[in-house]
């Protein structure tokens, strides 16, 4: 076990950890929004989605500070 975690370990490079992650934010991105809508319905998860890109806005702007 040890051994497969070295060998996996050294040949990982930032760009795929960087890629796995972005894989992984993602597809919980779409499965968050897509248990979302069903949740809220179609007029409720669009408020809810309209205040969400308008917080990421603001973090972006904050970072941008940052």
């Amino acid at each position: 076990m040890i051994a497969i975690a070295k060998k996996l370990k050294s040949n990982l490079t930032p760009a795929h950890v960087f890629m796995i992650s972005v894989l992984l934010v993602n597809g919980g991105n779409y499965v968050y929004n897509l248990l979302l809508g069903r949740f809220l319905g179609p007029e409720k998860f669009a408020d809810a989605a309209v205040l969400v890109t308008f917080l990421l806005v603001l973090s972006f702007v904050a970072m941008t500070f940052q």
